[in-house]
């Protein structure tokens, strides 16, 4: 695990975007794997909340308005 991963705090941190950013839709694929979905844009105040691993050490899964999505961690910050 990442350094800036072990300072995200998984299940209870809410971030407050502090710009527009990119996140990937984070899709159940029904057999208990997920994939990738649609590029949206969150905009900058939007607040979301951490509630997962990424899909590699640069990722982590957000969760907003009842979706989960993938965004990079940098973009937390």
């Amino acid at each position: 695990m990442s350094r800036v991963l072990q300072d995200v705090d998984f299940g209870r941190g809410t971030y407050t975007l502090p710009r527009t950013v990119s996140a990937i839709e984070a899709v159940p694929d029904g057999s208990g794997k997920t994939r990738l979905g649609t590029i949206s844009q969150l905009g900058e105040g939007t607040q979301v909340r951490v509630c997962g691993e990424g899909f590699n050490d640069r990722t982590v899964k957000v969760s907003w308005e009842g979706g989960q999505y993938y965004m990079f961690l940098e973009d937390l910050e």
